[in-house]
């Protein structure tokens, strides 16, 4: 596509001076080139995303976007055929672009005050605040098999989103570790095989081991979470059904004075989901890998083992959840490193081994 849209930024005013810059498909190539941390799937929906933008522009002969520029093109998204999630995706898409512009002083970030669309038709649910599922896990015991069970189930769920059939059908050991990372081998929706690997932060980890050594008479290839109503059973035979893991999670959830018929195990899968947008900028694409959503205009989409071992992601949805009075500095730190060029990133490197040769 050949455009004459031109991009020009001043940092003290928006001016003819300053960088010039072709609105195309270059500037997105670039933008995407510069997040190739992001996985081929990601990728391929931002290119979708932002190539609808440049062809709207275009069609409007708009070749220096404002403010209104991007209230009108939400204007076009809203009278659009598109769904609701669609129509947030393309606006996301928007957002991103600018903010990434506007931090590599090529543009100032004109899509910053947008809003998303909201569905007023969408079903309500009652939903868990990271408040209330930390009382919940606080309320939970520490002393017996029973309790500590029931806070890792509630932990791992909440931390990788998985769903009920996908915990009972965890095995001991299906929790490995694999370069310094801790995994739990998943039998996804729609799968005959455990080929789903989700990285484990350290804390639940843990959260197991304290189950596992008070939980007794188990071998390895064992259900992981198993009832203890029948101590005559071998353990493998009392693998938890999905109605059990169910009122277990409801029992616990009403323990807590959350009673609702809305709040169910499932409300713990769209807890992941709020800590992950939360956790990466509401990002819709990685929160949907994360989760392992079907993408919104194709079939499922399920991530290599090497895309979806997110040891980072998973971290920074655990402490969105679980540790919310404090501050991620690592995940601070990845941010302000990735603005950086390699010689300042060389800069970092060796100032960190001087602090450390000083220590």
């Amino acid at each position: 596509m050949n455009s004459s849209l031109t991009l020009t930024y001043n940092k003290h005013n928006l001016t003819a001076t300053g960088i010039n810059r072709q609105f195309n498909y270059d500037v997105c190539n670039e933008y995407l080139l510069d997040n190739q941390d992001l996985s081929d799937t990601t990728l391929k929906g931002y290119r979708t995303c932002l190539n609808q933008f440049i062809f709207w522009l275009k069609a409007n002969n708009i070749t220096q976007p404002t403010k209104d520029t991007i209230k009108g093109y939400k204007l076009f998204l809203k009278n659009s055929s598109y769904t609701i999630a669609t129509k947030n995706q393309y606006i996301r898409a928007v957002k991103h672009l600018f903010k990434w512009l506007n931090s590599r002083g090529y543009y100032y970030n004109i899509s910053e005050d947008i809003k998303e669309f909201k569905d007023t038709n969408k079903h309500k649910r009652d939903s868990l605040t990271f408040k209330e599922i930390n009382k919940i896990i606080d309320d939970i015991g520490t002393n017996t098999e029973v309790d500590l069970r029931d806070r890792a189930i509630i932990i791992l769920t909440s931390t990788l989103g998985l769903r009920v059939n996908e915990v009972i059908n965890i095995n001991v050991n299906d929790i490995e570790r694999k370069d310094n990372i801790y995994i739990v081998n998943i039998l996804s929706k729609g799968q005959a095989e455990k080929n789903t690997k989700k990285a484990i932060p350290k804390q639940v980890y843990q959260t197991i081991q304290d189950y596992l050594t008070i939980k007794k008479d188990y071998k390895p290839s064992d259900a992981l979470f198993t009832s203890t109503a029948n101590r005559t059973l071998n353990a493998s035979d009392k693998r938890l059904s999905k109605e059990t893991l169910s009122q277990i999670v409801k029992k616990r959830f009403r323990a807590s004075g959350f009673d609702s018929s809305k709040i169910t195990f499932h409300s713990l899968r769209h807890l992941t989901a709020d800590a992950t947008l939360t956790a990466t900028d509401k990002n819709i694409y990685k929160t949907q890998h994360y989760l392992r959503h079907k993408n919104a205009s194709t079939t499922e989409i399920y991530l290599t083992e090497q895309e979806d071992i997110d040891i980072n992601l998973a971290n920074d949805v655990y402490n969105t959840i679980f540790n919310t009075s404090e501050i991620d500095k690592t995940k601070e730190l990845r941010y302000a490193i990735s603005d950086l060029d390699t010689k300042q990133i060389n800069e970092v490197l060796n100032f960190i081994k001087e602090i450390k040769g000083g220590v």
